[in-house]
């Protein structure tokens, strides 16, 4: 109805639909992480120039594009850093799988080692784990002596590994 006035007015103008803008003027976002000293440093220069921090930004980066000799040495120095943490990532995660892989195979060879020892004649359960604890006496005793620093962190994979022995015990 004509007199429902709960509806938006009609415009004053004779096509509804909006507008298209110039596509000239328009500028893309671009965005980046930055530290601190960096956004403080572009804030102050934007409050002493009275800019905003964009307009600032974008002064700074149509700048830095014109010398383009300096910013491909910036780019191949940032990209190196990021190729050189990659294969670090990368080796690190071999070295881990190999270490574990030494681990199991350790493992498996102190079981053989204790088995074949067990099969002696005249060997007790007491003599068994008497050899057995000096043998792991005699290899921690070793690496404290080459890498002192090691001690803490065998310690404490021992201790898990026999809170993890022991939870297996219970469960059986």
């Amino acid at each position: 109805m004509d007199a429902d006035f709960a509806r938006t007015p009609l415009s004053n103008t004779k096509n509804h639909r909006p507008k298209k803008r110039a596509t000239t003027r328009r500028l893309s976002q671009l965005a980046t992480w930055v530290e601190d000293p960096i956004v403080f440093k572009v804030q102050q220069k934007a409050r002493k120039k009275g800019l905003s921090t964009s307009a600032v930004i974008r002064k700074l980066l149509v700048k830095a594009l014109t010398d383009e000799e300096s910013v491909d040495e910036a780019l191949d120095t940032e990209s190196l850093r990021e190729a050189i943490a990659r294969d670090h990532r990368r080796f690190a995660r071999r070295l881990s799988w190999f270490l574990v892989w030494l681990i199991f195979d350790v493992g498996h060879i102190k079981v053989l080692a204790t088995n074949a020892l067990g099969m002696q004649k005249g060997m007790t359960q007491e003599m068994l784990k008497d050899i057995v604890g000096d043998a792991d006496r005699h290899t921690k005793k070793s690496l404290a002596r080459k890498r002192p620093e090691l001690t803490g962190f065998i310690d404490e994979v021992e201790k898990w590994l026999v809170a993890e022995e022991g939870r297996g015990e219970k469960g059986a």
